[in-house]
C-alpha cells in the first residue's frame, strides 16, 4: 500500500517574520510505498499557517511521485507561533503530522520589547475582521416606470487578515421594494473582495430612497449603503416583453490556469414587445474569472440572441459566480449560475534522456539532453553514474528541457540517471543503454613525407643531381626510423618535428 514521506522533514521553521508579512515554504508529500496513495486532506490547526492548494478534494500520488504543498506563515502579533499540519491519506500510519513554527517580530527584528526601568509594552489587540464598501453610497440612473431598470455595482472588501463572514444582505427603507441586490457570498477571505449588483426598478414615478444592510462579523456587526434614484412616468410601449434563458446554469468543467473555455448562453424573447437587457454583469465569489462578449442587448419578439461567456481561471480550485441580466420584463433581474474548477495539482513531469555518444576512449565527453513530455518542471538532478552512481553533478534550471555536458575520465561502464521535479511531483529515468568508456590509447608516432617519389630527369654519365624529401612526425610520440638505399642510415624525429633528407 501507499506510504507517506514528507520532505524536507518532519518539521518546518520559518524563523523570524515581521508582523503582517507573509513568508512561504514548500513541502512535498512523497509516496514511498508499493501502491498508489490517495491524499484526502491537508489542514493546519493554526490560522497563522495557511496552505495552498486546498485539499480536499483528494489527490492521487503514484508510487515514487510526490505532490507539492505551499505553507504560508503570516504572524498577526509579536511572539512565538507554532502549529501542526495534518495530512490524511489511505497509506500506512495515517494521519501524518508535521510541526510548523515561526516567530512574529517587529520591523526592528525583536520579538519582545521593554526598557530597563519601565513597564513592559501593552499586549497588542487581537486581530478582527475588517470591511470596506466602495462606493459608500449609490445614486442610480434615472429610469422610466415599466422600462429598463438601472444597474450598478459596489465592492465589499476585506482588508484584514481574518475571514469576513457575511450572514445576510437586505434592503430597507421607504422604497425598499423598488431596489434589488444580488449578492450570494457568505464569506470573503483575508485581503479579498466581492462585487454586489444593485438594480433599480421603480413602480411609481418620483424620487426613491432605500438602504442596503450588510450583516457581518466585523466590528459594528452591520454596514450600510444608502441608495437613491429618480423614476420618470410610465412610457407606453415598454411592456409586453418576456425573457427565456437557456441553460439556467453553466458548468465549464475543468480548465487549467492560463487556459480558457467559452460557452454560449441563449436569450430568447417569447413576448410581444422588444426585450431590452440593459445590463449584463458577473457577480458572486469569483467574478474576475469569467468574462462576457457583451454587456447589453435587445431581442425582437420571437427571436433569440447569444452571449459568449469565457472562463479563464487565474488560480487553482473551484470557481463560482452569478450572471445577472437586468431587463424590462416582469422578472427584472434574471440570474444564471456559473461554475468551473481548476486542477489542484499540476501534471507530473516526465523524463526522456538522450545522448550524443555512447562509447569512446577516456576522457570521453558526453552531452546529455532531456525533453520533458509531462507537466511543469523546475528542478533537474543529473546522476552521471560515475563512481558507484554518486551524484557528482546537480543542475538546477527553470525551463523545461535542458542539457548537461559531462566528462568521464576513467574507463568503465556507466548508466546515467536523471531525476526531474516540478509542482506536480517527480519522475526519474535511467538511460536505456549504458555509456562505455574505453581505456585511453597510448601515444603513437605518425610518419608523413612531403613526396612519395623523386624525379631526377636525364643525367650525364658521371654527373649527378641532388634532390630531397622531408619526413614529418604528426603523432604524439617520438618517431624512430631509417632511410636505406644501401647501407643503414638511422634517424629520429621528435613529435611534431621534421627531418630534411638529401638524396
Amino acid at each position: 500500500m501507499g506510504q507517506v514521506n514528507v520532505s524536507p522533514g518532519a518539521s518546518i521553521s520559518f524563523g523570524d517574520v515581521n508582523v503582517g508579512q507573509v513568508v512561504q515554504q514548500l513541502f512535498r508529500i512523497r509516496n514511498i510505498g508499493t501502491a498508489a496513495l490517495t491524499v484526502t486532506g491537508v489542514s493546519s490547526n493554526n490560522t497563522a499557517f495557511t496552505l495552498s492548494p486546498v485539499i480536499p478534494p483528494s489527490v492521487g500520488v503514484n508510487v515514487g511521485d510526490s505532490a507539492a504543498v505551499t505553507v504560508s506563515f503570516s504572524p498577526v502579533a509579536v511572539g512565538a507561533v507554532s502549529g501542526n499540519i495534518t495530512i490524511t491519506h489511505n497509506g500506512v500510519n495515517s494521519p501524518t503530522v508535521m510541526a510548523v513554527s515561526g516567530n512574529g517580530v517587529t520591523s526592528g527584528g525583536g520579538s519582545s520589547g521593554g526598557d530597563s526601568g519601565g513597564s513592559p509594552p501593552p499586549s497588542p489587540s487581537p486581530p478582527v475582521p475588517g470591511i470596506t464598501l466602495l462606493p459608500s453610497s449609490l445614486v442610480m440612473d434615472s429610469v422610466s416606470v415599466g422600462g429598463p431598470g438601472s444597474h450598478k455595482t459596489f465592492e465589499i472588501r476585506n482588508d484584514s487578515s481574518l475571514t469576513l463572514n457575511i450572514s445576510n444582505v437586505t434592503v430597507s427603507g421607504t422604497n425598499a421594494g423598488e431596489f434589488l441586490v444580488n449578492f450570494g457570498v457568505s464569506a470573503i477571505e483575508a485581503g479579498g473582495k466581492r462585487i454586489a449588483v444593485v438594480s433599480f426598478f421603480p413602480a411609481t414615478a418620483g424620487a426613491k430612497l432605500a438602504t442596503i444592510n450588510i450583516f457581518h462579523n466585523a466590528p459594528g456587526g452591520v454596514s450600510t449603503v444608502p441608495l437613491s434614484g429618480v423614476a420618470n412616468p410610465f412610457v407606453p410601449g415598454t411592456s409586453g416583453s418576456a425573457i427565456s434563458i437557456t441553460p439556467q446554469s453553466i458548468n465549464f468543467d475543468t480548465v487549467g490556469v492560463g487556459s480558457s473555455r467559452t460557452l454560449n448562453l441563449t436569450v430568447s424573447n417569447p413576448g410581444s414587445a422588444v426585450l431590452t437587457i440593459s445590463g449584463i454583469v458577473v457577480a458572486g465569489v469569483n467574478p474576475a474569472d469569467f468574462s462576457l462578449s457583451r454587456t447589453n442587448l435587445s431581442v425582437e419578439p420571437g427571436q433569440e440572441r447569444f452571449i459568449n461567456i469565457t472562463f479563464t481561471p487565474a488560480s487553482v480550485g473551484p470557481k463560482t459566480a452569478t450572471l445577472v441580466l437586468a431587463n424590462n420584463t416582469a422578472s427584472p433581474a434574471v440570474t444564471v449560475s456559473l461554475s468551473g474548477t481548476t486542477p489542484v495539482f499540476f501534471a507530473t513531469p516526465r523524463v526522456n534522456i538522450s545522448v550524443d555518444r555512447r562509447e569512446g576512449p577516456a576522457p570521453l565527453t558526453v552531452r546529455f539532453s532531456n525533453v520533458n513530455s509531462g507537466g511543469q518542471a523546475n528542478y533537474w538532478e543529473w546522476l552521471p553514474g560515475d563512481r558507484g552512481e554518486v551524484s557528482l553533478v546537480t543542475v538546477v534550471k527553470r525551463e523545461n528541457g535542458d542539457t548537461l555536458t559531462y566528462v568521464y575520465s576513467q574507463p568503465g561502464v556507466y548508466r546515467p540517471k536523471l531525476a526531474l521535479f516540478g509542482p506536480g511531483g517527480g519522475d526519474a529515468q535511467y538511460l536505456a543503454d549504458s555509456i562505455l568508456v574505453l581505456a585511453p590509447q597510448p601515444p603513437r608516432a605518425v610518419l608523413r613525407v612531403d613526396s612519395d617519389s623523386l624525379q631526377f630527369g636525364a643525367i650525364s654519365v658521371g654527373g649527378g643531381i641532388v634532390s630531397s624529401f622531408r619526413v614529418f612526425n604528426t603523432g604524439a610520440a617520438e618517431l624512430h626510423g631509417r632511410v636505406a638505399l644501401n647501407g643503414d642510415n638511422s634517424f629520429n624525429v621528435t613529435s611534431g618535428d621534421s627531418l630534411h633528407i638529401p638524396v
